[in-house]
């Protein structure tokens, strides 16, 4: 009995799979390249407009760093002149 579900499950699964395979494409070459270019293009921007916050966030924090580790040893030079 088992069995015999098993194989129609398999069954109905060949026959859509096979009928989707029988289907004309929704589009031509083309136009599918133009969607999945301008997809692309879209991607590319975000992910390179978020790289780019994240590089300056990043090196804004590292410019701080380095400011306030300047500001504190300048400090210290100069409490110890006094």
């Amino acid at each position: 009995m088992k069995k015999i579900k098993v194989l129609a499950v398999a069954g109905v699964m060949l026959a859509f799979a096979g009928a989707g395979c029988m289907q004309k494409p929704m589009m031509d070459e083309a136009t599918m390249m133009k969607k999945v270019d301008s997809a692309f293009t879209a991607q590319k921007q975000t992910i390179a407009d978020a790289a780019m916050k994240d590089c300056d966030a990043n090196k804004a924090n590292w410019i701080q760093t380095k400011a306030d580790s300047i500001y504190m040893a300048e400090s210290a030079e100069a409490a110890l002149k006094k």
